[in-house]
Formats: C-alpha cells, structure tokens, sequence
C-alpha cells in the first residue's frame, strides 16, 4: 500500500498554540520528509513510520525565532465511514533545531 503526504502550507491559516512555558509558537509549514507503510494484520488497516519537518517562529522576551523541528511517530490508519483516518498516533521523538 502507498501513503502518499504532501506538503502543507499554512501561510493562509497558521497553526498558532501556546508551549508549555508560555512562549507563543506559529507554525506555518508541515513538510514529510518520508513515510513507508504496510498493511497490518487482516489488510483492512495499516501502520505508517512517519518523519516529518515543522516549520515555524517562536516568539520570547521580545524578538522571535524562525526555526524548523523534525518529528517521528507511527501512524494507524485506518477506514472510517468511507474516508482513511487516523486512528493512532504515539510521538517517538521531537528535536529543537
């Protein structure tokens, strides 16, 4: 099975949350950088060793940082009414670039 992810923009609506110490963080690019899959069990579903890149600013005491943070979690997917879903998801890892 192929798992095709294609890079997503979020220029137009950015994805803006607060962090654990407060800083407010912006991000604004959501980049795949791989993500082989296989079906699991009976075939209905299957699990995707997803790698991907968040770009984005972190903004504290006054200025702001451009920075871009690599990410790795397995993904479940899985048919839910009609439409693929993720279903599990476990973060591995997440560095600070």
């Amino acid at each position: 099975m192929l798992l095709v992810v294609a890079a997503v923009s979020l220029a137009t609506f950015p994805l803006t949350l607060a962090t654990e110490g407060g800083a407010p963080v912006k991000a604004t690019q959501i980049e795949p950088v791989e993500c082989p899959s296989q079906p699991v069990e009976d075939g209905k579903w299957f699990r995707a060793d997803w790698t991907w890149n968040v770009a984005g600013s972190v903004k504290h005491w006054g200025h702001i940082h451009q920075r871009t943070d690599p990410y790795h979690t397995p993904l479940e997917v899985q048919p839910v009414d009609g439409t693929w879903k993720i279903t599990g998801m476990e973060l591995l890892s997440q560095a600070r670039r």
